[in-house]
């Protein structure tokens, strides 16, 4: 609560109330004072010290949050397919919630991945990855969290 006081005609706006005792000397302020005003100066740096140090203000202040990071999730991928036998590629994977740190999984193995945005990641798939036709399972490890699995089918 912030408060203007006016005493003697000196204006004063601060983040707290402070009472200034008429019955002592200005010129001569007691011992009583100056340990009232060494309290005073002491919570005022010791305040916003102890937020600094406790993270508050910082980016990753969440207060009532729970948990991390939402999982990623995959949209589309593209291309859906591919031939066996034929040549590399880079796969698209449209989506949601991809960190930075995204990863792409293409049958358990991590491949070679560059973001693009929170909603889009590509990977290299090398001809070795599609030598052989059946069902692939693709997913986006971020935050330390897996989408859920999308079927890729290797014709």
């Amino acid at each position: 609560m912030a408060e203007v006081l006016q005493e003697n005609d000196i204006l004063v706006t601060l983040a707290f109330e402070v009472r200034v005792s008429l019955a002592s000397d200005p010129e001569d302020p007691g011992p009583e004072d100056l340990g009232r005003w060494k309290m005073r100066l002491t919570a005022l740096w010791f305040v916003p010290l102890l937020m600094v140090g406790c993270g508050y203000g910082s980016k990753n202040y969440n207060p009532g949050m729970t948990g991390g990071a939402t999982a990623p999730t995959i949209a589309t991928l593209s291309p859906s397919s591919a031939m066996h036998g034929g040549s590399g590629f880079t796969l698209t994977i449209n989506g949601g919630n991809f960190g930075t740190d995204a990863a792409v999984y293409w049958n358990g193995a991590a491949q070679g991945t560059m973001y693009v945005t929170g909603n889009q990641v590509t990977a290299a798939i090398t001809a070795t990855d599609i030598m052989n036709a059946g069902t692939v399972p693709v997913y986006v490890r971020s935050g330390g969290q897996n989408s859920t699995p999308v079927n890729f089918d290797v014709q």
